[in-house]
């Protein structure tokens, strides 16, 4: 494969969207600076006017160049706290945008709509963390030829966490629980108390991923998964717009939809091989390591993949919200346009590692970098034959 030369190699160097409000920086990215510290990272704005091009400003310099309102003023101090602890992420940056909206909304439907978000986090960990304990006993029944602890799932764990009994019979769950960390610790050779936590660590680390054991198309549960589902609904949207707009905007469908499917195609491809980490539970939590190194480069993958296209979803709502009420399809034909200039860039080497940097021209989907005065546009060198002239130029 080849990589035009314009275009970001990695979703790091894209930036990880910011998700201010104040509308001229509602699209920032933010990324590490050439020096990789952070007192030096940057902030990348799109062109205002809809054109190529875009604005590198220093996130230090960030108050100088726009005003900010309480809510993005607090957001701007919590990231710049948390920039010490490393580069800018979709997965830091979502807890933080979670913490600021709670305390700094600009509504209390912003603020109420935050606190179900965070209920529902709170929820999938609850039911991931059962649903792992029920595979592990599932396991340790099969192992030892234990029929009621071979049929355990989740529902039943629930069950018996709510009720304190299962099928009429009183059974404690919290001794049943490390009888199965005891029994599963002597075959994996580790001690219960290490069992224990590192599967609290990969619960936390599959959470985000929904139902285990399902395709992504069919998985509930878990914010990368509600993500996922917001954008497998804008690319039906956008395609089912093809009939409504009127003609002249129906080459702009045709060329989005490839666009917003191949972002969609890209994480599927990615959750789906979640499962494959964990065919046994026991021996995924002894050869630890490996496992989290696994998951963590898929949730790395997904969690940028996705990155920003929510911004874009919520631009198509209210686009379909305004079509409606005027009767006119001017609002999605307008919208189209936008999101064709300012979707996401899936960075051709995050497809495929291996992809070759040439220089070509792709149209629409390149992103011009900003140059500076008298350096080359392609490799950022000075133009020596241009300054020696200009300085001539200048003496005369």
């Amino acid at each position: 494969m080849t990589v035009n030369v314009n275009l970001p190699t990695t979703f790091e160097v894209r930036g990880a969207a910011a998700h201010f409000g104040n509308r001229s920086i509602k699209l920032a990215r933010l990324r590490p600076g050439k020096s990789g510290r952070p007192k030096d990272m940057e902030t990348v704005i799109p062109n205002a006017s809809g054109a190529r091009g875009q604005l590198i400003v220093p996130f230090a310099k960030l108050l100088d160049f726009t005003q900010l309102d309480a809510r993005d003023t607090a957001l701007y101090g919590e990231i710049k706290g948390a920039s010490v602890l490393g580069a800018p992420d979709p997965i830091k940056l979502r807890a933080l945008r979670l913490k600021i909206n709670q305390s700094h909304g600009a509504t209390e439907a912003i603020k109420e709509a935050t606190r179900r978000e965070c209920e529902s986090d709170a929820t999938d960990r609850f039911q991931m963390r059962l649903s792992l304990i029920a595979r592990m006993t599932r396991e340790t029944g099969t192992r030892m030829g234990d029929r009621f602890m071979a049929s355990a799932s989740a529902e039943k764990l629930i069950e018996l966490v709510q009720t304190k009994q299962l099928g009429g019979v009183r059974i404690d769950v919290d001794e049943l629980t490390k009888r199965v960390f005891f029994l599963t610790g002597q075959a994996v050779e580790l001690a219960p108390a290490e069992l224990e936590r590192r599967l609290e660590l990969l619960v936390d680390l599959v959470v985000p991923f929904g139902t285990l054991g399902l395709a992504a198309v069919r998985k509930s549960g878990g914010y990368l998964i509600r993500q996922r589902h917001r954008l497998a609904a804008l690319v039906e949207g956008v395609k089912e717009a093809r009939s409504q707009v009127r003609e002249i905007a129906v080459d702009q469908v045709d060329r989005t939809v490839p666009r917003l499917a191949q972002a969609l195609a890209f994480v599927d491809a990615r959750i789906d091989t979640i499962d494959s980490f964990l065919p046994d539970l026991g021996r995924a939590l002894k050869e630890w390591e490996a496992t989290r190194t696994r998951i963590q480069e898929v949730c790395r993958a997904v969690s940028w993949g996705l990155d920003g296209w929510d911004i874009m979803a919520d631009t198509w709502e209210e686009a379909k919200s305004m079509a409606r009420k005027f009767e006119s399809p001017e609002p999605l034909e307008q919208n189209l346009t936008w999101i064709a200039h300012n979707m996401p860039i899936l960075p051709r080497h995050e497809v495929d590692p291996n992809a070759v940097l040439i220089d070509l021209d792709e149209g629409a989907i390149a992103v011009a970098q900003p140059v500076k005065m008298m350096h080359g546009w392609r490799d950022g060198q000075l133009d020596e034959e241009l300054a020696r002239r200009t300085g001539k130029k200048a003496e005369t």
